[in-house]
């Protein structure tokens, strides 16, 4: 007697993150492994990701770290062979971008409008709300006459962390600086002015985060990310959390203060009914490399 095929298929959900855009533009090489990553991850990019791809002739132009940095930022300086290569990264997306168009990469991103956006499965229409507030919240006291431009790699670094807590405390897939001892490039930021950033090290760390640590590294490895170790580049995972966007109202974006008004409120002893508005209040950010 003959016996039917059985076919089985299992349906398992892809971990939700973001990518770093200083890991995604770190080489020549990121883009298509970002891209394989996509496949296994739903991956999203910051929106300032899309705008240093669309001012890439400007970035050209300018001064190499001013196009990188924050004036006086203690983000780490780009030889000029280095920002060759950014420039010739940004240009590689660019023209995978046109190729397939923007929704046929595979990746995720809330744009200036919902119907600008390609959203998750899971994704409710409050996370652009929530995205919108944690921004200003974060960047919106920095201005680029204090040398934090839009366009910049640290300013989209940031980006990431914010889209990461508005899409629900999602882990940023991160470029790590390759001492090792700085951790995350978006970790040196002005992020780093604002909230308190813990290292885990493999030693120290519970079960439940060694086992994520497994998981992530065997998608990474699916992925062809250990691209990035022979280019010299460490990977960490971080999590960033703001638990202040799910307890309080969202406000229009008039009544949001800065994070750093609301630190100058607190310690001066101002109407501490306005610091309620600073979204990042009580937020914390642990990251881990993956080894």
């Amino acid at each position: 007697m003959l016996v039917p095929d059985i076919s089985l298929s299992i349906s398992q959900r892809r971990p939700v993150c973001v990518i770093d855009p200083a890991l995604a533009l770190a080489s020549r090489e990121a883009p298509l492994t970002v891209l394989r990553l996509a496949k296994l991850f739903e991956l999203w990019v910051p929106r300032a990701f899309w705008q240093i791809l669309d001012a890439s002739d400007f970035i050209e132009q300018q001064p190499i770290n001013s196009a990188t940095k924050r004036t006086g930022s203690t983000v780490r300086e780009y030889s000029q062979e280095q920002f060759r290569e950014y420039c010739d990264t940004i240009k590689i997306w660019q023209s995978l971008r046109s190729r397939r168009d923007a929704t046929g990469l595979g990746l995720r991103w809330l744009g200036d409008k919902l119907e600008e956006s390609s959203l998750g499965s899971d994704t409710d229409w409050e996370a652009m709300q929530r995205y919108e507030v944690l921004a200003e919240s974060m960047m919106g006291s920095e201005s680029e006459a204090d040398g934090f431009s839009p366009i910049s790699l640290e300013y989209a670094t940031v980006d990431a962390l914010v889209l990461a807590a508005a899409l629900g405390s999602r882990f940023v897939i991160a470029l790590a600086d390759t001492s090792k001892d700085s951790g995350p490039m978006c970790c040196q930021t002005i992020l780093s002015e604002k909230i308190p950033i813990n290292c885990i090290n493999s030693t120290d760390s519970s079960a439940l985060i060694k086992r994520e640590r497994e998981q992530i590294s065997d998608l990474l490895a699916w992925g062809g990310a250990a691209m990035w170790s022979v280019k010299g580049a460490s990977i960490a995972i971080v999590h960033v959390i703001a638990p202040m966007i799910w307890e309080k109202p969202i406000f229009d974006k008039e009544h949001i203060i800065s994070m750093d008004l609301a630190l100058a409120n607190e310690s001066s002893g101002a109407d501490s009914a306005v610091a309620r508005h600073d979204y990042w209040k009580d937020a914390t950010v642990f990251w881990y490399l993956v080894e």
